[in-house]
């Protein structure tokens, strides 16, 4: 009988152990497979608990919480939800589920402001402003190779200011679909949806880099001497932007 009683105190005190696990531990592991974040002044458990201060790269993602299974992390599958409260009242809220090599987020949405578009825009000299909504309905990536995607993205008032003209560039609203056709790389399509500017373009990302083509074509003539540094002038009088570059974090880390 005193043997029984000690081994279901012993269970209580793992399980009161368990359920109580340190948030470091949890850190740790988000750190692990979703690099390059980071996360400092943690606070909580491993199943309920936050980040006050996290970072993607170099890119504060501002205050992240979480709320995971501990229940599936027994057999061997880490679910959570991730919410994110950022600089400039900006959010993203996700669920990811974990298994193996396995990673699969789901139901991601973010509001964001056109800033967090610069590092596209950085070396065509080139500052996006407006707002940008993120809908993403299912990401799976295999080792780290993302295998199947379905989102898309809305751009409200986007707004692109160069260093060389006085005015900025005023494209409306634009909507980006994206998808993976085949592993490892990264499909979108960009278009308009009505304004003074008529956009379309395509984009394509993988491992190494990524490559956005913008055609731009002013629905009012009286708007195209005001294109006239945006791009490459094409011979049906589109104005052709190119946007390419390695990803920043692997330059970074090369």
């Amino acid at each position: 009988m005193r043997r029984w009683l000690l081994l279901i105190l012993l269970a209580v005190l793992v399980a009161g152990v368990y359920v109580r696990m340190p948030a470091r531990f949890a850190a740790f592991a988000l750190e692990d497979r979703l690099d390059p974040m980071a996360l400092d002044d943690i606070h909580g458990t491993a199943w309920d608990g936050d980040s006050r201060h996290t970072w993607w790269g170099d890119w504060p993602v501002g205050h992240m919480r979480w709320q995971a299974d501990s229940l599936s992390a027994l057999g061997g599958t880490i679910r959570a939800n991730l919410q994110f409260d950022m600089p400039k009242n900006q959010r993203m809220r996700m669920h990811v589920e974990q298994r193996l090599r396995i990673l699969e987020v789901t139901a991601l949405r973010a509001d964001l402001v056109g800033d967090a578009l610069r590092k596209v825009f950085l070396r065509a000299e080139l500052l996006p402003i407006g707002t940008v909504h993120l809908d993403v309905e299912r990401a799976r990536f295999d080792d780290g190779i993302p295998v199947a995607l379905r989102g898309r993205a809305t751009w409200r008032q986007a707004t692109l200011i160069g260093p060389r003209t006085r005015l900025p560039y005023y494209l409306g609203d634009l909507k980006i679909d994206f998808r993976v056709d085949r592993p490892g790389i990264v499909f979108g399509t960009i278009h308009d949806v009505g304004g003074a500017m008529q956009v379309a373009g395509n984009m394509s990302a993988d491992a190494i880099g990524f490559r956005i083509e913008l055609h731009f074509v002013p629905r009012d003539p009286q708007l195209a001497q005001g294109l006239t540094r945006l791009g490459r002038a094409q011979p049906d009088g589109s104005r052709l932007l190119i946007l390419q570059d390695a990803w920043w974090w692997k330059r970074q880390h090369d």
